[in-house]
């Protein structure tokens, strides 16, 4: 379809993503801290710090991680694309069907008046 119809087609056959761990149940990868981060200096010249929780990754341990996958990164196809030229399609049959009937016809004509009936 990809050859046909380009821009209906979104994403590359049979890719694949990033790789990943899959964790054990309950571990978390990240944990949350507060730690004090510097926000600019007094009159004194003394710093202020202000707390703020930041994400810190937490230590992995042996069988914390139970596998490691990789995504699938899926082709897409956007049907309205595909819509109009289908559409396109069916009217092109039909009117090969409207004229294969037509010779047809005739041709049945031909047949009766051969055969005399």
């Amino acid at each position: 379809m990809q050859e046909i119809i380009p821009t209906a087609v979104t994403g590359e056959k049979d890719a694949m993503g990033d790789w990943h761990p899959v964790y054990r149940q309950g571990f978390n990868p990240t944990t949350q801290t507060l730690i004090d981060v510097q926000v600019g200096e007094g009159e004194d010249g003394e710093p202020i710090f202000e707390k703020q929780v930041v994400a810190v990754p937490t230590p992995v341990e042996p069988g914390d991680v139970i596998d490691v996958v990789q995504e699938i990164a899926p082709q897409a196809v956007d049907y309205s694309k595909l819509v109009p030229r289908i559409g396109a399609a069916v009217q092109e049959i039909d009117t090969d069907v409207e004229d294969i009937k037509g010779k047809f016809a005739a041709l049945l004509l031909r047949v009766e008046a051969l055969e005399g009936k």
